[in-house]
């Protein structure tokens, strides 16, 4: 007792002794009757005693029992772990989320990026095709090896439909 009093000194010791005074009073109180009444202009009202008896005439109150049970502060506490542990676990979860968001969001900007490098690609050969009199391949032999209108014709609408493809015409 005495070592309780002199702990009690103490910011600490005085922390103690109003937790196990609270855990010892909270053992043995598990409920407690609380009346809740409403008057006629609509006021709320709680009490711990019952309202007084109305007076012949009048309307009675509208009187609701409430019980209150004590909470059990381990279950509180299991509570706030399992809550922040869901915090935690989903702070988790969204930094994976941005970070998938962010990749795919890259990966997004570099697909748009060699398609409008295509793009002005295929405009640059269907202009080059289209101002040219006459097209060449390079032969087996390193020579040139002119192209026939036919093919001509040909090559030009295969840089047209890329255009199509690439540039979304």
């Amino acid at each position: 007792m005495m070592e309780l009093y002199r702990s009690m000194n103490t910011g600490i010791g005085v922390l103690t002794a109003t937790l196990l005074l609270g855990l010892g009073v909270s053992g043995t109180l598990s409920a407690q009757t609380v009346y809740k009444s409403v008057d006629d202009e609509g006021h709320v009202a709680f009490t711990d005693r019952p309202p007084l008896q109305q007076a012949d005439g009048e309307q009675p109150l509208d009187v609701l029992e409430l019980r209150i049970r004590l909470t059990d502060p381990a279950l509180i506490a299991a509570n706030r772990e399992s809550a922040q542990a869901d915090a935690r676990a989903n702070g988790v979860a969204e930094d994976i989320r941005a970070k998938h968001d962010s990749e795919d969001a890259a990966e997004l900007a570099a697909k748009e990026k060699q398609r409008a490098e295509n793009c002005d690609f295929a405009k640059a050969r269907l202009t080059k095709y289209s101002q040219v009199r006459r097209l060449y391949r390079e032969g087996s032999n390193g020579e040139r090896e002119y192209l026939s209108d036919d093919e001509i014709d040909t090559e030009r609408a295969n840089a047209a439909r890329a255009i199509d493809k690439w540039c979304g015409n």
